[in-house]
């Protein structure tokens, strides 16, 4: 992130949403082959123009493909309610896994589940993130759905 500006390259992962200050939900439009599936795949940047306090959340599929033992999943509306509300990027990652929880109980994951969350907030100089004198807020989650925790 430069001064709001984002460059995102996809290699075959769901968009990523944006969510802006006001708690509107949208994807990122980018796309791009399975990285390695192709060695002639190209992939294109898209730019995005972030605002003051606007989040990005980058997730892998199995987000949303996992499913609980009743064998429901989590759904964008589910997922829209829990990252409209303004809160720090860890607030929002455990917003989310807090409701997919919910969903999964203790049942197997078929896939593996990995969160990103960034808000951005430009600092008075405009430093890149996580450089001395930062204010972006940036949190990560890894992991199957059992046991996951916020690093």
């Amino acid at each position: 992130i430069d001064n709001g500006r984002i460059l995102i390259v996809n290699a075959g992962h769901p968009q990523p949403f944006l969510i802006s200050s006001q708690g509107k939900l949208s994807p990122l439009i980018c796309s791009g082959n399975l990285l390695g599936q192709d060695e002639k795949s190209e992939y294109k940047a898209t730019s995005h123009e972030l605002s003051a306090g606007d989040s990005i959340f980058v997730y892998t599929d199995g987000l949303f493909e996992n499913k609980g033992p009743s064998l429901k999943s989590l759904t964008k509306k589910m997922f829209s309610k829990a990252v409209v509300e303004p809160c720090s990027s860890e607030e929002m990652m455990k917003k989310v896994l807090s409701v997919s929880q919910e969903i999964w109980l203790d049942y197997p994951a078929d896939d593996d589940v990995t969160m990103v969350a960034i808000k951005w907030s430009p600092a008075a100089d405009s430093v890149l993130p996580g450089s001395p004198g930062s204010d972006a807020d940036v949190q990560q989650l890894s992991g199957a759905h059992s046991g996951t925790q916020v690093a």
